[in-house]
């Protein structure tokens, strides 16, 4: 899971944009009715959002 995250590496700083990002994107998938890539996207705000905490 997080071993394999582009984003492993980033400054805590940078996951609430980068989250705000990924939200919109997904947001986007959902009314093309993408709904597999909006369940990806969420998936990894889960994820960077449970390292941030993690981290706190």
């Amino acid at each position: 899971a997080l071993e394999n995250d582009p984003n492993a590496g980033m400054a805590l700083e940078a996951l609430p944009e980068l989250i705000d990002q990924l939200e919109a994107k997904m947001k986007e998938a959902a009314k093309k009715l993408d709904f597999e890539e909006a369940a990806n996207l969420r998936d990894r705000v889960k994820q960077l959002r449970q390292k941030m905490a993690g981290s706190a």
